[in-house]
């Protein structure tokens, strides 16, 4: 079961939207930390960046997640983005 944080930036971002998204996006997350490859998320790594993957809110709503490795071994996600399919864009 992977560890999840929750970054500043994705909480912001989720205010912007409804909270019927900000629902689904919680649930998505609790998804995540029971099942990462549960078929409904399609986590997936992002190319050309070596930390960073996405999972499925919706069709077309997506939060990015950052993978940060921790002194000593182990490593925990950062839920730092929510937005729109094309918030990779922007990044």
């Amino acid at each position: 079961m992977p560890r999840l944080v929750v970054h500043d930036q994705y909480v912001r971002d989720a205010r912007r939207y409804t909270a019927q998204m900000r629902q689904r996006a919680a649930e998505a997350l609790e998804r995540f930390q029971v099942n990462p490859n549960h078929p409904g998320l399609n986590f997936e790594k992002l190319r050309g960046w070596d930390d960073l993957y996405s999972i499925r809110i919706s069709r077309g709503f997506r939060i990015l997640l950052r993978r940060v490795a921790v002194a000593g071994g182990g490593e925990y996600y950062a839920a730092f983005r929510m937005g729109p399919h094309d918030i990779y864009d922007r990044m």
